[in-house]
């Protein structure tokens, strides 16, 4: 089944009548799903022939001009966006390509999306495997006696903490000496044609590469490997650094690291 997100105002009826469609609907949005095709027909006419079932969407969304482009990410289908229009607009090649691209980011989008959920869904899993079994309700048994016995309630195990004074919502990372942070725009590692996953592990191999050059060396390398062929209106931007500890006058009047005066 393809589950439907709508936009409130075409209103809770179309909600409930579209909202859930099967994966095989001759409506577009299926087909698009099922098939990546983009679908942009001119006309009501040339969408009543593509399937009949047209004529009820527009009655009740009075939308009469529609585009649907498929929610790609790689090779993999996710789903399909659908655009509508309340008059039938000429469209242009630009407004064509912004639709198309829209639909690329939200497929990025969606795909980060369930991913995130399958990850709480193992972390949750997790937790419950490490508070033992299931708390059981107090109840009463009998012995051999008929006599009555109380069994207290088992209390769960709390999840073990990642470490003693951890406070949810707050992360702290200790970089060691010679570390590169970098800071980045999505421009840099997002395209159309790949995962994100793919596009942070093409990140991770051009960082490695850069080795030990200067920051402003390193931010260089990555955009020439990132964006090889990216024309200058590409939106990307990064920012590294690189780490060192904090350095102080020891009695002997030498100047060292703090790693350096603990050896």
């Amino acid at each position: 089944m393809l589950r439907l997100s709508v936009s409130d105002r075409l209103g809770e009826h179309v909600q409930g009548a579209y909202g859930v469609l099967p994966v095989d609907d001759p409506l577009p949005a299926s087909y698009v799903a099922r098939t990546g095709e983009c679908l942009v027909p001119p006309t009501r006419e040339s969408w009543l022939a593509f399937t009949p079932k047209m004529g009820p969407l527009y009655e009740a969304t009075k939308r009469y001009a529609w585009m649907f482009t498929p929610l790609k990410v790689g090779n993999r289908l996710l789903g399909a966006l659908a655009v509508c229009w309340v008059d039938e607009p000429q469209f242009t090649d630009d407004e064509l390509t912004v639709v198309d691209a829209f639909g690329a980011q939200c497929a990025q989008a969606l795909d980060r999306i369930c991913i995130a959920q399958a990850q709480r869904e193992s972390a949750l899993q997790v937790a419950r495997l490490a508070e033992g079994p299931a708390a059981q309700p107090s109840h009463a048994v009998t012995d051999a006696s008929r006599a009555r016995h109380r069994v207290p309630r088992r209390q769960p195990r709390p999840a073990p903490r990642s470490r003693p004074g951890h406070r949810p919502g707050r992360r702290v990372t200790y970089l060691p000496d010679g570390s590169t942070p970098l800071l980045y725009t999505d421009g840099l590692v997002e395209r159309r044609d790949e995962s994100l996953d793919d596009g942070l592990r093409r990140l991770s191999m051009a960082l490695a590469a850069a080795g030990d050059a200067r920051p402003e060396e390193v931010c260089d390398r990555l955009l020439h490997a990132m964006l090889p062929e990216a024309p200058e209106t590409t939106s990307r931007c990064s920012c590294c650094a690189r780490t060192q500890s904090p350095r102080r006058v020891i009695p002997d009047g030498s100047i060292r690291t703090h790693a350096e005066a603990q050896t």
